[in-house]
């Protein structure tokens, strides 16, 4: 079975991580694919570094018919069962590119719309682009898969009648003595991180004020 992979490549985040650590498994295991990305930034450069040439399709936005038709010639060379997208554009441009060469397709959901309202600008266009990718999902006929069993109970309504499956996201085991405790980090104290993306979304505020309110002498 030959297998590629189709995302924007645009930013570098969980869904690029998540990408990223696919590519370095089947690198690994030796198994053949070909990843496509319409951007050639962080995380094609992450991948040439462990030996992986990306095909970057570059596109006038984040429709264009010149771009699907190149993508399914691409798919047609390289002879590809199955196509594994991320995202929605990635989703609408192989569901399309369908239409020159057939394909199986399966649809990674990462997580849910960072919403900020439906009549906002922001939150009409994130649901606007959840929509496209389950239509043209559908019109594929493309499983589901999610990255955790939340999101699997909570898109159920919407994908009822596909193929789905819960594949949890996985990175390689960390060994403990390979990341000796920084200098500035105090034997025998309790540390708290949060990590995510400085927006308001993420709610790094709400971190912030529970480690205010916590007692000193914890």
């Amino acid at each position: 079975m030959k297998l590629a992979i189709c995302s924007a490549g645009e930013l570098f985040g969980g869904v690029e991580r998540h990408i990223l650590g696919m590519c370095t498994w089947l690198k690994r295991e030796g198994h053949e694919f070909v990843l496509i990305l319409f951007h050639d930034r962080e995380l094609a450069r992450q991948v040439r570094q462990i030996g992986v040439e990306p095909v970057i399709l570059e596109a006038r936005g984040s429709f264009d018919f010149g771009t699907v038709r190149r993508l399914g010639s691409l798919l047609a060379v390289h002879e590809v069962d199955v196509v594994h997208a991320h995202g929605y554009r990635a989703v609408v441009n192989c569901a399309l590119a369908r239409r020159w060469y057939k394909f199986a397709m399966v649809r990674t959901v990462h997580g849910l719309v960072e919403s900020s309202g439906w009549w906002s600008y922001k939150g009409f266009k994130g649901n606007f682009y959840t929509w496209l990718e389950r239509y043209f999902g559908r019109r594929a006929g493309a499983a589901v898969v999610y990255v955790t069993e939340d999101l699997r109970r909570r898109h159920a309504k919407h994908d009822r009648g596909l193929v789905t499956k819960t594949i949890h996201n996985g990175i390689d085991p960390l060994h403990r003595e390979d990341y000796p405790r920084p200098a500035d980090l105090e034997p025998g104290s309790f540390h708290l991180a949060a990590v995510g993306r400085v927006t308001r979304i993420k709610g790094l505020e709400y971190a912030i004020r529970a480690v205010a309110a916590l007692d000193p002498e914890m």
